[in-house]
């Protein structure tokens, strides 16, 4: 009997159906876009250009390392989702259900991003927001109980991980760590080339583990692109933009967004001759490259950022 009832708690969604309203469907599915690739993509770069690069770099990391590690789970463990039946959320295709992708990736990027902001009302926010997207996967039945508990954990291991290499706790481990984090990126580039050869060779399913592919193209070019910023570059916004209407931060924001959307669709027909998966490399390589690099580079031209 209690076997019969936890399974209920952790697995059985039915309860959500009579629930269900277009408003509610609604809102549910705004929250739910928050931990979708698309928007991550989108705001990752936007907290780059116009709040902290350091920052934005870490979560960027953290963020790919953990949507790694969480799609390797996925296919490790080919937990099924709740029945199609329940299913309000058509992007998840076949993928599989534990852990949630949703509960792990988006748990990471906000909670470290309330950690850096060192905000009361930002942990309240975040907080607020992660309640809402869990919430948003049981409601739109693509994920139990279960999917969320687990991916929830291994979020919070995720951030411990993180916080021990740029905190280490023991002072004879900061030094290592340190020089670590130094590296030049031509030492960052090879590990990420090997770290994705060894994760498509050990990958449970051969016919997923292109996504070693797209998250090392995403890490390649961001670190890259960082670097060259950092060697010849080093801009920053100005405070007062003579000729515009709205401030620095909102201007490069909009330009930022909308020249990443025109050259995601350029990169795409460029390279839709070649096959799914170089396509995607390539694509992702070179808009990562220009969220670190090129549209500074372009806000300087639109005297948007100046010399530092």
């Amino acid at each position: 009997m209690p076997n019969n009832i936890s399974h209920n708690i952790l697995h059985d969604i039915s309860w959500v159906i009579p629930l269900r309203n277009d408003g509610l469907t609604l809102i549910y599915e705004a929250f739910t876009w928050l931990g979708y690739p698309t928007f991550i993509t989108f705001f990752l770069p936007l907290l780059y250009w116009v709040w902290n690069r350091d920052a934005a770099t870490r979560m960027m990391m953290i963020v790919m390392l953990s949507s790694l590690l969480n799609a390797f789970l996925k296919d490790y463990w080919m937990n099924p989702r709740p029945d199609i039946i329940f299913r309000l959320d058509a992007e998840v295709a076949q993928s599989f259900g534990m852990p949630s992708g949703h509960a792990q990736v988006s748990a990471v990027l906000w909670f470290w991003l309330a950690y850096e902001v060192r905000r009361l009302w930002m942990w309240i926010l975040v907080s607020f927001i992660m309640i809402m997207i869990c919430l948003s996967r049981i409601y739109l039945g693509v994920h139990d109980l279960e999917d969320i508990i687990v991916g929830l954990a291994l979020a919070a291991l995720s951030l411990l991980v993180l916080k021990f290499m740029l905190y280490p706790p023991l002072d004879r481990l900061k030094p290592s760590l340190q020089k670590f984090r130094q590296l030049h990126v031509r030492w960052h580039l090879p590990m990420i080339l090997m770290l994705m050869l060894f994760l498509s060779f050990i990958w449970p399913s051969s016919t997923n583990s292109y996504e070693t592919l797209l998250v090392c193209a995403l890490m390649m070019g961001w670190l890259y692109g960082r670097q060259i910023y950092d060697d010849y570059l080093r801009y920053e916004l100005r405070p007062n933009i003579l000729g515009y209407a709205i401030s620095a931060p909102i201007l490069a924001g909009l330009v930022g967004i909308i020249s990443m959307a025109i050259l995601s669709i350029i990169t795409r027909y460029i390279f839709a001759g070649l096959d799914e998966y170089s396509g995607a490399f390539l694509s992702l390589l070179i808009l990562s490259f220009y969220m670190t690099c090129g549209a500074p580079l372009l806000f300087k031209t639109l005297r948007i950022m100046r010399e530092s």
